[in-house]
């Protein structure tokens, strides 16, 4: 951060909260001026995109009877910080959703693959390796296999983005982006594909909405946008589902969130296989003041997914 104007040079200068994604961290200056530098490393508290155009900047030199603050007008910068990403090891998945775990004996069908669904009649155009012969045998003309698409290597993470689900809870949100994070990252590392989405605006369409795709710059882009997002929708949760009805394939792994009471009945079209993966979140566990840091829990696992509570480490689900 460069300053713009004066103090040209004051020593042992104070920048108040000049991070505002590490609000507690300070940093002191023995001397400031063209030619000189500071490096520090910061920890960051919090996920977003922030903006730095300023400082606030005091000195109490020599002695400390008197100080000066000033505001010192930067040379703007962008920060991105990303949402936390745990090391994956394993993650221990219900039966019909294995497939993503890493640990099948063979790597799962390409996007694409295919599934018979009937046949009819040879048309002008189709494919000839698409001819079923034992069924154009018994008709005694050329028949063909219709196919339906399957998608064995794609996952949606569909966030709960409604402010009502976290009312006073950021905390749960939080760790719904972090497992979120975690899992696209370790997807896409897999070689699969990854779409998030999330929250419905007025209009009906998604707040939040990356369809699945693979590679690096899929990943980036996941990333950049779980930063931004917040909870800052109305829509409740179960509405939001039936709105992804035209971007189901069969074969999807659907992972959902649960911050409510209530468990959210599943569209028709979720109710196949293979099971949405759910994350339930003991919302009473995070609406507790604690007097301290609660004991780190594993943790629980549930039938079709994980139970998270306030204290649980999200790093023992991973490994």
């Amino acid at each position: 951060m460069e300053p713009q104007g004066s103090p040209a040079k004051r020593y042992f200068l104070k920048l108040d909260s000049p991070f505002p994604f590490a609000p507690m961290q300070r940093v002191f200056l023995s001397v400031c001026g063209r030619g000189h530098s500071r490096e520090q490393r910061v920890r960051c508290a919090k996920r977003g995109v922030f903006e730095i155009r300023e400082a606030s900047v005091s000195s109490a030199y020599p002695i400390g009877i008197f100080t000066l603050t000033r505001t010192w007008t930067a040379q703007p910068a962008q920060i991105t910080v990303f949402p936390r990403i745990y090391p994956v090891r394993r993650f221990p998945l219900p039966p019909s959703s294995a497939r993503i775990s890493g640990e099948l004996e063979r790597p799962a069908p390409s996007v694409g693959q295919e599934l018979i669904r009937e046949v009819r009649e040879y048309r002008s155009g189709d494919n000839p390796r698409h001819i079923h012969w034992r069924s154009s045998a018994h008709h005694d003309r050329l028949m063909v296999k219709q196919f339906d698409a399957i998608a064995t290597s794609e996952t949606w993470i569909v966030l709960d983005l409604d402010s009502s689900s976290h009312d006073r809870q950021i905390d749960s949100f939080e760790r719904a982006v972090e497992i979120a994070a975690t899992l696209a990252s370790h997807l896409i590392a897999e070689g699969q594909r990854c779409g998030i989405a999330g929250g419905l605006v007025k209009d009906g369409s998604l707040r939040l909405f990356l369809p699945p795709d693979a590679g690096p710059s899929h990943l980036q882009a996941i990333l950049y946008a779980l930063a931004k997002v917040q909870p800052e929708v109305s829509a409740e949760y179960p509405a939001v589902l039936p709105a992804l009805a035209a971007h189901y394939r069969r074969g999807q792994q659907w992972i959902l969130f649960d911050h409510d009471v209530r468990r959210a009945a599943l569209p028709s079209f979720l109710r196949g296989s293979p099971a949405p993966l759910w994350f339930r979140f003991d919302m009473e566990s995070f609406a507790e003041e604690a007097p301290g840091a609660p004991a780190s829990i594993p943790p629980a696992k549930l039938a079709d997914g994980f139970a998270i509570a306030r204290n649980t480490d999200l790093a023992l689900l991973f490994r």
